[in-house]
């Protein structure tokens, strides 16, 4: 089992909203894979180069 470090220094009361408000649970925006915003030109770039 992995420990995990908290950033919040030392936890005195509430151990549950201390861990909530921690950076890891913090909102995360996903790149999408396929659809709107999907487009990437990095890849095709790579592969230029590779050939």
């Amino acid at each position: 089992m992995t420990v995990y470090h908290h950033k919040k220094g030392v936890i005195k009361d509430n151990a549950i909203e201390a861990l909530l408000r921690d950076p890891l649970f913090k909102q995360r925006v996903e790149k999408n894979k396929k659809g709107k915003g999907s487009y990437t030109t990095l890849l095709r770039y790579v592969i230029e180069i590779n050939f």
